[in-house]
């Protein structure tokens, strides 16, 4: 008899997909609030201001970018070992994938090899 794990490794690619997401949105939300504090005050906005900000821009840009490769690569490496382990699934998990869910949306049912 096989025993049954409680984390799979498809969990940890969508625990993956939810870490890059949020990082996305955290990220937005930085730079937006950093846009609200930074941004000229009435009329008179300075020229350093404007290079800040663009400068700012090219940072949230670069977060991004690096959150995204880093995620799909993590989600590539972890996906292609989905497959090569069979493993099956204990109620317990079952039940904490189910309120997970429920709570954060699908991320840990879209992952192949969950059941």
């Amino acid at each position: 008899m096989q025993k049954k794990n409680h984390v799979h490794v498809s969990d940890l690619v969508g625990l993956n997909r939810l870490a890059t997401d949020v990082t996305l949105g955290l990220t937005d939300l930085a730079e937006g609030l950093h846009k609200n504090v930074a941004s000229p005050s009435g009329i008179f906005g300075t020229a350093m201001q404007d290079r800040s900000s663009a400068i700012a821009a090219l940072v949230y840009q670069s977060v991004r970018g690096v959150t995204r490769l880093t995620g799909d690569t993590s989600d590539t490496m972890l996906a292609q070992l989905v497959p090569s382990l069979n493993q099956s699934s204990s109620p317990e998990r079952e039940a904490v994938l189910a309120a997970l869910n429920g709570v954060l949306g699908d991320y840990l049912v879209l992952c192949p090899g969950n059941s």
